[in-house]
């Protein structure tokens, strides 16, 4: 005869007991303020209706909000109750989409605050508003630099298709030389000869050579081509240049916020076409309280303007070194079957942060002072390749970012420097090794004489 046996539940602990969960929609948004279906109200997605979301929570004395990334929706009313002094966790929609029952958007706002109460929603990195509002203006500079680069290689192949090898010729397709080559062609100047002496004297090659490569047999249809492309890449330098200005602008009004008086020293970092004239170092390091970035080796201009926009002063966020390498997949994924593992490549990532570091990691590799960075890349480079370098490299300068903020110290390269060599273990391993190959000792004492001579 079966018995009922008494079942006992154990109650999970709350960990945030003024919690909310808000679903968020295209066109409205659900909170919910409890567990339960009943404590749960609709909101429009206006501007006014999200204020008064940010009121309506206030009045509840709600503490900590969560909700789900939808790609942008999230995005103002982040902002809006970041502004009412509101703890704000935006999750991934993977960590509340497996429950059983209905589906809907009031289940979705109620199981959203349950998680969120329980503790079991991790949050995404959610930046502050500076760096939200620097990061769409670093993200359309950057679009900015693909599209004119798009023009210049169209430019090209109309010249390349007139036989015109003006990439031959010249280095740079972009440089003064060729521009004013380029804009005379538009005029209706064919001669080769003509527009050799538009070159620079600097040139390597000579007038004559140069002379002949820029004849060629150029057709009307392509001189329209050529005077459109021309036009709209000097377009978008122009709205560069003005994009630039408002960059700086709100790079130094959020410097000014800070005490700080002093800047980093000027450094002899040669200066690339499409990387930012004003010192975006100076500016960072009084954004950053004295902490000078321009110290790492390859972290430039461009670079700091990247991390300014992605990451900003929230990089406390991370507890640790390793969980912001995790954050940008520059860490092993280990893939573990049956106690073995099957895969240890790192995770796709292609935000801004991650590309600018393989980049950099890039570089430092290239270069031919000897630093550690430099050591190290070629250390992996030789084991296991490019491309695991190029990313274990990428690892260890977001590590020395960290740390660099959580030390509050300037970049030291004696920390980096390989330890000495163990004589001893080295010797023993030596002796293993030899013991195993079994040889005898007139071919022992040979291979020490060819090491001694």
């Amino acid at each position: 005869m079966e018995t009922n046996q008494s079942q006992t539940f154990v109650k999970m602990p709350v960990v945030n007991p003024n919690a909310a969960g808000i679903d968020i929609g295209s066109k409205f948004h659900v909170v919910a303020l409890d567990g339960k279906n009943s404590e749960v109200k609709e909101f429009g997605v206006y501007t006014e209706n999200l204020y008064e979301i940010a009121q309506y929570l206030k009045d509840n004395h709600i503490q900590t909000v969560a909700m789900e990334a939808t790609g942008g929706y999230e995005s103002p009313l982040v902002a809006i109750l970041q502004a009412y002094d509101l703890k704000v966790v935006v999750t991934a929609g993977v960590n509340t989409k497996n429950f059983k029952g209905k589906k809907s958007d009031v289940q979705d706002s109620v199981r959203i605050q349950q998680l969120h109460s329980l503790g079991l929603l991790p949050s995404c990195f959610v930046p502050d508003n500076f760096s939200m509002e620097l990061r769409s203006l670093v993200r359309l500079r950057r679009n900015l630099i693909e599209n004119s680069s798009d023009y210049i290689r169209r430019t090209q192949k109309i010249l390349r298709n007139a036989n015109i090898r003006l990439d031959v010729a010249l280095a740079h397709s972009t440089s003064q030389s060729s521009l004013r080559i380029i804009e005379s062609i538009i005029n209706g100047e064919m001669d080769g000869v003509k527009l050799a002496q538009l070159a620079d004297k600097r040139c390597k090659k000579s007038k004559t050579e140069i002379a002949k490569a820029l004849t060629g047999n150029i057709k009307a249809t392509d001189i329209f081509q050529l005077k459109q492309c021309y036009r709209i890449y000097q377009n978008l330098l122009e709205e560069l240049k003005l994009l630039d200005c408002e960059i700086e602008k709100l790079l130094k009004s959020e410097a000014q916020n800070n005490n700080i008086d002093l800047v980093c020293a000027k450094t002899n970092k040669r200066v690339d076409r499409n990387v930012p004239k004003y010192p975006v170092e100076n500016y960072a390091y009084q954004i950053f309280d004295g902490i000078n970035l321009d110290t790492i080796p390859g972290m430039g201009r461009d670079a700091i303007l990247v991390f300014l926009s992605e990451i900003g002063n929230r990089i406390d966020s991370f507890q640790s070194a390793k969980s912001f390498s995790n954050y940008l997949r520059l860490t092993p994924n280990h893939r573990v079957t049956g106690g073995k593992i099957k895969s240890n490549h790192s995770q796709k990532n292609k935000s801004s942060m991650s590309v600018t570091l393989k980049r950099i990691a890039l570089n430092v590799g290239k270069m031919k002072d000897n630093n550690p960075l430099t050591t190290f890349f070629n250390k992996i480079k030789s084991k296991v390749g490019t491309m695991k370098a190029i990313t274990a490299t990428a690892n260890k300068m977001a590590r020395i970012i960290w740390t660099l903020f959580k030390k509050n110290e300037e970049f030291n390269f004696s920390k980096l420097q390989q330890k000495p060599i163990n004589k001893t273990k080295v010797l023993e391993q030596m002796k293993k090794k030899i013991s195993n190959l079994n040889l005898e000792k007139s071919e022992l004492s040979i291979f020490l004489q060819s090491i001694t001579t």
